[in-house]
């Protein structure tokens, strides 16, 4: 559904952002379009497309861009692949949008090259193909596109499809950034903030400037930044109202923490039911902290019926999605027969791991477990944990950074 969406996004930023300057008047793109001006036929189009000076009407947007299109003009076969590609009154189209999209690319259309680039990346009508998707958004993004410039950016930042390249991903996201883009703005200063970037003088201020422009565009997760801050400082006024315009915004970092303050009453009246409903916002979007959360106010009741099976559900898909503190209450979960059938091993596994991510353990009670299983079973369950470590990726700051600082 996400993948979706954005797409509809890409198809309607780029017609937004390659509508026509008006050349002429309303009278002179008809005359010249009639008369099969290219041009005038893209022009006209377009106005059909966007409303401008016409009543929006997509059959006829399509019959001009159409008609230009088959004459070589790349905007009218930009717009057209863009109307097949988000689905633009009409049904989407991949084979007609990538069609369309690759005759202006392959003249040069920097809004072609980003869509295309788009399409291969999240296999829209074909296999995904990342080789094809750095490609184009690099031809786009060497015109400037700044589009292509952050999404590139964010493919060298994190390796999707491609070798993580922080020098590269940070070079891209600051021409972005030059241009206006908030999300360039805020991962750029992120990317400072976790150290990816070789740190120099007036490295911080940078970054502190440039969260600032983010969140002045109202970019959630620039938001989101700022609230946690407040929220450290105790100044819980000022975070809930930056918490909830993020979380307005569908951002499951924001809906989280605005969730824990409605569960504890911080700087608003506390609200188990609004909690809960913030939490599970939060954790349908795959939120391990939200999953945790939720597994904790079955557990104990809180503002809910006392259940067990319902809290280790949501322990399980937290702790397996790396989150320490899961990983303890699965283990004491286990421990202690609770919601699921009581087993040392389970116990001793999962312990392990909160441990090995950081999260502190009562020795006394690991030792009590070690007692109880063989030696043999400790050192196995000891090689799962390390093979567990090799595969997986435990939750963080900077994992959540990563997971969701792009494109809300």
């Amino acid at each position: 559904m996400k993948r979706l969406f954005m797409l509809v996004c890409i198809a309607i930023i780029v017609l937004i952002t390659v509508s026509p300057v008006e050349a002429g008047t309303l009278a002179e793109d008809r005359q010249g379009a009639d008369g099969g001006n290219a041009q005038a036929q893209y022009e006209l189009g377009s106005r059909y497309l966007n409303g401008r000076d016409v009543v929006v009407d997509y059959a006829e947007a399509i019959r001009w861009l159409r008609l230009a299109s088959d004459q070589g003009h790349s905007g009218a076969q930009n717009n057209l692949g863009a109307i097949y590609l988000g689905g633009i009154g009409v049904p989407k189209d991949y084979r007609q949008a990538a069609m369309w999209l690759s005759k202006a690319a392959n003249q040069g259309n920097s809004s072609a090259q980003y869509q295309l680039g788009s399409m291969y990346y999240y296999g829209l009508g074909k296999d995904k193909d990342y080789r094809q998707a750095v490609e184009w958004y690099r031809r786009a993004a060497d015109q400037g596109n700044v589009f292509a410039q952050g999404n590139l950016g964010w493919i060298y930042l994190t390796g999707a499809g491609s070798e993580k390249n922080y020098p590269e991903a940070a070079k891209l996201f600051r021409l972005a950034a030059q241009q206006g883009d908030p999300g360039s703005q805020y991962v750029l200063s992120m990317m400072m903030v976790h150290k990816l970037v070789p740190e120099q003088d007036g490295s911080m201020k940078e970054a502190f400037d440039l969260l600032l422009q983010s969140a002045a565009k109202r970019y959630a997760p620039a938001l989101y930044t700022i609230a946690a801050t407040y929220s450290q400082m105790k100044r819980h006024t000022e975070a809930v109202s930056l918490y909830e315009a993020a979380a307005s915004k569908n951002y499951p970092p924001a809906q989280n923490n605005l969730a824990v303050y409605y569960a504890m009453g911080f700087g608003v009246l506390k609200d188990n039911a609004k909690a809960m409903d913030l939490y599970r916002k939060a954790a349908s979007k795959g939120h391990p902290r939200a999953m945790n959360s939720i597994g904790y106010m079955f557990q104990n009741g809180e503002g809910i019926n006392q259940n067990y099976q319902e809290s280790f559900k949501w322990y399980q898909r937290a702790a397996e999605a790396g989150y320490p503190e899961a990983c303890k209450n699965l283990g004491l979960l286990y421990l202690y027969g609770q919601g699921v059938q009581q087993n040392d091993s389970q116990a001793y596994y999962w312990l392990q791991l909160a441990v090995a991510g950081k999260y502190p353990i009562d020795r006394s009670v690991l030792a009590g477990l070690e007692n109880s299983l063989s030696p043999d079973k400790v050192n196995e369950i000891q090689k799962h944990v390390r093979e567990w470590q090799e595969k997986h990726m435990y939750w963080t700051d900077l994992s959540e950074f990563l997971m969701y600082g792009w494109r809300f």
